[in-house]
């Protein structure tokens, strides 16, 4: 349950920054930050590790 849990919340998060971004114009960390404090997660993950998974992910949908 807790992989399932962990897996709609990293869709969530892309989905957010992608939505932010092309929609509204805002940018990424600005995005991340909001969507952190939304789920009270600055305690327990940090921004950084979670946007450089979104970079890699990116990164990846680019090259296919």
């Amino acid at each position: 349950m807790e992989k399932e849990i962990e897996v709609e919340m990293t869709a969530e998060l892309y989905s957010f920054l992608l939505e932010n971004k092309f929609k509204n114009g805002m940018v990424y960390i600005i995005s991340m930050h909001e969507f952190v404090e939304k789920y009270d997660m600055a305690e327990s993950v940090e921004e950084e590790s979670l946007m450089r998974g979104f970079q890699r992910w990116r990164k990846k949908m680019k090259e296919e």
